[in-house]
């Protein structure tokens, strides 16, 4: 099984490009016209998509997988 990325808008446009040219099943936010979603949007596009978020915006998200691991628990 391939681990398929989803590179956000803080990652260069090139690097999915790049990815592909070696194989990796790579997309990159502009491509697929997400540029400027929030955070939240762009984490629930790459799960149902099932995605792995790729981005350098390490802060908010891991604020945003707190959350939802509070919600899962709380069941919400």
């Amino acid at each position: 099984m391939k681990i398929k990325l989803f590179l956000d808008e803080d990652v260069h446009t090139a690097l999915a490009a790049a990815l592909r040219k070696r194989g990796f099943d790579a997309v990159h936010v502009s491509e697929l016209s997400r540029k400027g979603k929030s955070d939240d949007e762009q984490l629930r596009y790459a799960a149902e998509q099932e995605r792995c978020l790729f981005s350098f915006n390490v802060r908010d998200f891991v604020m945003l997988l707190s959350l939802r691991i509070s919600n899962h628990k709380s069941g919400d």
